[in-house]
């Protein structure tokens, strides 16, 4: 019988408890935006032309270039890594040039090999989901026995955006 009546005591006092207890719901959203993000190991790449029979391309005396793309695109978008200039190397005490088509890039890791061309930006990579891609990109000069002695500049852009 006390075990009747103590049974019957808990079971009244849990409900009492239970009835008793208020609760709200909280409702959590977050928003991801599209976002991308580049970044290479270096801002510096430069070749040492020594003489005319060094074979067709010259590679850049630094370790080749680590790039790295992170993106968060939108549904159905794709993420273009493009590089580009609008110019030739050119030798500022001089004036004298050479033709920016005469540098070239070898990718890695699904980069895309190729050549830079003023008349159009250059994909180097393109990408349709979320994730980290890295890869490196070495850049040659072709040897050409033409070039006049100097030292010559050309800036390249490289673009990472989704259009």
């Amino acid at each position: 019988m006390k075990s009747k009546i103590l049974g019957f005591f808990l079971i009244l006092c849990l409900g009492l408890f239970l009835n008793s207890q208020e609760h709200e719901d909280v409702t959590i959203n977050t928003r991801v935006e599209s976002r991308c993000k580049l970044e290479v190991s270096t801002n510096f790449i430069s070749f040492t032309k020594e003489g005319p029979d060094l074979g067709h391309s010259i590679i850049q005396n630094e370790p080749p270039v680590e790039v790295t793309v992170k993106i968060t695109p939108r549904r159905n978008e794709r993420v273009y890594l493009r590089i580009w200039v609008d110019s030739d190397l050119i030798d500022q005490r001089t004036g004298r040039k050479i033709d920016a088509e005469n540098i070239y890039w070898e990718a890695s890791k699904g980069f895309n090999n190729g050549n830079l061309s003023k008349a159009a930006p250059q994909v180097i990579g393109n990408w349709k989901k979320s994730g980290i891609w890295e890869g490196t990109i070495t850049f040659y000069l072709l040897n050409k026995p033409d070039y006049a002695p100097g030292v010559y500049t050309l800036t390249v852009s490289m673009v990472l955006s989704p259009f």
